[in-house]
C-alpha cells in the first residue's frame, strides 16, 4: 500500500512538472488555454485589488498573448530548432560549393 501512495506521490510531482512547462509553439490549443488561464489570473489579481499581484499577472497575460501571435510562434519554434545554426551551416556549404565551382577551369 505505501508504494502505491509513493507511486502515486511521484504521479503527481511529474502532473505538477508537466503543468509548469510552458507548451510548445506547434501547440495551438495548449497556448490558448494558457492563454485563458492568464486572463482567469489576471482578474483574479485585478479583484483583489492587490497592486503587486496585478503587474506581475498583466505581464504574464501579455506574454501569453505575444505566445498566440502566429509570426511569435514562428520565431520561437525557429529558436527551439537550433535555426541560426542550421542556418549558418547552410550558408557555409553554400560558399563553398560556389568557390569551388568558381575555382573550376572550364574550356
Amino acid at each position: 500500500m505505501a508504494a502505491t501512495q509513493t507511486n502515486h506521490g511521484k504521479a503527481q510531482r511529474n502532473d505538477r512538472q508537466q503543468a509548469e512547462k510552458p507548451p510548445l509553439p506547434t501547440e495551438g490549443a495548449q497556448l490558448k488555454l494558457q492563454l485563458i488561464h492568464r486572463q482567469v489570473e489576471w482578474g483574479k489579481a485585478r479583484r483583489s485589488g492587490n497592486r503587486g499581484a496585478t503587474i506581475p499577472a498583466f505581464i504574464n497575460l501579455a506574454l501569453a498573448r505575444l505566445s498566440n501571435f502566429r509570426p511569435m510562434r514562428a520565431f520561437n519554434l525557429y529558436n527551439l530548432r537550433h535555426g541560426p545554426l542550421l542556418s549558418a551551416g547552410i550558408g557555409f556549404t553554400m560558399f563553398f560549393s560556389i568557390t569551388g565551382l568558381l575555382a573550376t577551369d572550364s574550356p
